[in-house]
């Protein structure tokens, strides 16, 4: 899911080594595609909010995609399972793993990515930043 520099505050080489990472490239292999040492990446992490940002909102807007496709996909597939667990003739076995990963999938929680705002993110290293000098 690539994205483009339009209204970003971010190099180019920034925006390149968010689209391999989202893309799922390792830090090592998008710093490498981007022709940058790993160690960048990753003090771009550490220290660059915007960086952080933009990463994080790339990747909310994809798990946001993902989640509208398998919303679109879900009446069919509920409709399948509902058929199948009413259906006389399908194996006891299938039947019963069809309704226990029904069950199984009602504690399903999504789990959290991160902020999205670059000042979100410099206040909360400002904050971790004086709970570490206070030892809490």
């Amino acid at each position: 899911m690539p994205h483009t520099a339009t209204d970003s505050k971010l190099s180019a080489k920034q925006i390149s080594v968010i689209d391999s990472l989202i893309a799922g490239s390792s830090v090592t292999d998008a710093a490498k595609a981007t022709g940058i040492d790993r160690s960048t990446v990753h003090r771009w992490f550490k220290s660059d909010a915007q960086f952080v940002a933009e990463h994080n909102q790339i990747r909310v807007e994809l798990v946001q995609a993902q989640r509208e496709k398998l919303r679109s996909l879900s009446d069919k597939a509920l409709e399948t399972v509902e058929t199948l667990l009413d259906d006389s003739q399908a194996s006891g076995s299938l039947r019963l793993r069809a309704a226990l990963a029904i069950l199984d999938r009602q504690g399903l929680k999504a789990s959290a990515i991160g902020r999205t705002d670059p000042v979100d993110i410099e206040n909360a290293w400002r904050q971790a930043e004086r709970f570490r000098r206070a030892g809490i």
